[in-house]
């Protein structure tokens, strides 16, 4: 992280800052990837929801459903 405080001797990238708790500008951008990640963690939620909800399509040969149902878990896999 950077810190923003121009008169901060820690400005540099990677640095460690023993002020960083009471730097505005490491409070913020901490603030941001919180609501980043905890909108991800939504995204992903909804994504497993649509996957668990997966079936195939009407029609679908029944030859391939063993391979349906492995991309699929193949999918859950990855999203885990």
């Amino acid at each position: 992280m950077v810190c923003y405080n121009k008169e901060c001797p820690y400005q540099r990238e990677n640095e460690h800052c023993p002020a960083r708790e009471g730097c505005a500008g490491y409070t913020e951008e901490v603030e941001a990837l919180r609501s980043e990640n905890e909108y991800l963690r939504m995204r992903l939620a909804e994504i497993r929801d649509k996957v668990d909800k997966m079936e195939a399509p009407e029609g679908f040969p029944s030859v391939y459903n063993h391979a349906y149902y492995e991309a699929k878990e193949e999918v859950r896999r990855i999203i885990k």
